[in-house]
């Protein structure tokens, strides 16, 4: 199976409004075989979306768990909310609000793994992802 196949978020065609999307041009995807400057530049991400001012504390620990835990094969983090709870020392309902705010604020897309262009606000038990939104953008200006 081909990475796009799979992840459909990583693509080998033009992105429309890069800047506002959380896929990644497969030639990005290559080029961070170096984890560490991935997470790099997910920090430099990070750091930009806090500095917002339009998301609460709550929803910046959150997102600071979804970085911390971001995947470079998938450009993603998978963990369960349950998990991100734990992580951070909230409740699951709090990281679902969390979750829910940073989505309508367009920090990041929950994502189904298999389907392609969906962008829900609960998918239940389907194997879900959750995407930076600007990442790639970030990255391929980072690297002209």
């Amino acid at each position: 199976m081909e990475l796009e196949d799979r992840f459909w978020w990583i693509e080998a065609g033009e992105i429309q409004d890069p800047r506002h999307s959380a896929c990644v041009h497969v030639n990005v995807h290559a080029r961070m075989s170096d984890y560490k400057k991935l997470k790099g530049y997910a920090w430099k991400w990070f750091r930009h979306a806090c500095g917002q001012g339009d998301i609460s504390s709550r929803d910046k620990i959150i997102l600071w768990a979804i970085t911390e835990r971001h995947r470079a094969a998938s450009f993603s983090c998978r963990d369960s909310f349950s998990y991100l709870g734990k992580m951070t020392g909230l409740s699951r309902g709090s990281v679902r609000k969390a979750i829910d705010s940073l989505q309508k604020h367009k920090y990041i897309w929950l994502v189904p793994e298999w389907e392609r262009r969906v962008i829900k606000k609960s998918l239940g038990a389907t194997r879900k992802h959750i995407l930076l939104v600007g990442l790639g953008y970030l990255i391929e200006k980072e690297e002209r």
